[in-house]
C-alpha cells in the first residue's frame, strides 16, 4: 500500500495505492476490517480499480468501483471486509487530518466526469482533481492536482475519466 497526501483548498486528500490481494492496516482499516459507526466521517471515491467490501455478519456485498464515493452512497454501519480483486486506488479524507473541518461531507462534492465529456464550473469553484485528465481553455492538467477557478466560469473538459471533488 502507498499512501500520498495532497493539499486540496484548505483540506488534506490522501490517495492511497493498493495492490490486489494486499492486506490493508491503518486508519480506519485494521487487516482489512473496518467498523463503520454512527459517527463514520471518512469521505473516499474509487479512482481505480474495485473492491469488493463484505458484511462480517450479514454476508451483505457491496462492490466498490472507480466513481464510488461515500458521500453518494455511504456504507452502512457494521463491521466490513475487504477483499481486492485488481488492484486500487482511492481518494480519503480522513477527520483525523483534517479535524477542524468536520462533517467532512458538508465541504466536499464529488464530481466524476468521464471521458469525451464537461462540466461547467463557475468563477470561484476550487475543484481538486485527484485522478485523471482535464482540459481548460485548451491547457492540459492531470491529477492530483488543485483548480482554482479564478476569472470566469469555464468548461471543464475530461481528455480522461476524472475524478474529485469541489471544496466548499
Amino acid at each position: 500500500m502507498e499512501a500520498t497526501l495532497h493539499r486540496s483548498f484548505g483540506l488534506v486528500a490522501t490517495i492511497v495505492k493498493v495492490k490486489k490481494g494486499e492486506e490493508i492496516t491503518g486508519e480506519p482499516i485494521v487487516k482489512n476490517v473496518y467498523e463503520v459507526g454512527l459517527n463514520f466521517s471518512y469521505v473516499n471515491m474509487h479512482t481505480k480499480g474495485v473492491d469488493v467490501l463484505v458484511n462480517t455478519v450479514t454476508g451483505e456485498t457491496i462492490t466498490r468501483s472507480p466513481g464510488d464515493n461515500t458521500i453518494d452512497n455511504p456504507v452502512p454501519i457494521g463491521s466490513w471486509r475487504i477483499t481486492l480483486p485488481e488492484d486500487a486506488e482511492i481518494v480519503c479524507y480522513s477527520p483525523f487530518i483534517n479535524t477542524d473541518k468536520l462533517p467532512l461531507k458538508d465541504y466536499l462534492e464529488p464530481v466524476v466526469i468521464k471521458a469525451g465529456n464537461s462540466k461547467l464550473m463557475t468563477k470561484g469553484t476550487q475543484f481538486f482533481l485527484a485522478a485523471g485528465g482535464v482540459s481548460i481553455n485548451e491547457h492540459l492538467i492531470s491529477g492530483p492536482k488543485q483548480i482554482l477557478v479564478k476569472n470566469d466560469d469555464v468548461l471543464v473538459f475530461a481528455t480522461n475519466d476524472a475524478y474529485g471533488f469541489i471544496v466548499r
